[in-house]
């Protein structure tokens, strides 16, 4: 595993997706401009369309995101990470404890 404080792709722009877009083709548009203008990790954060919706999305990006070198992270949702494989999860302070989100990410 790489360390993270020497992963180049910690360092950079940090976009966050808008909840808003339920289309999952507009969404991987505005996230693969967002790539090319240079964001190195996005955060999908999308707590309304249906768990097949979501992650359908999730998987397009992370197709993105490994494509242009970026992280994937996934808010509030560790199944979700896991089953996208994604670079990791946000947690907040309401959300999912720290333990069970290692013990099901790892």
């Amino acid at each position: 595993m790489t360390d993270p404080r020497k992963d180049h792709r910690l360092r950079g722009l940090y976009a966050i997706t808008d909840a808003r877009i339920s289309d999952p083709e507009r969404l991987a548009r505005d996230v693969r401009q967002a790539l090319l203008g240079g964001a190195r990790i996005i955060q999908y954060r999308d707590k309304s369309a249906d768990r097949s919706r979501r992650l359908q999305s999730a998987q397009g990006l992370r197709k993105l995101t490994r494509r242009h070198g970026a992280l994937l992270i996934i808010n509030d949702d560790v199944i979700l990470a896991a089953q996208s494989k994604a670079d990791g999860v946000h947690i907040g302070r309401h959300d999912t404890g720290l333990a069970d989100a290692r013990a099901r990410l790892g």
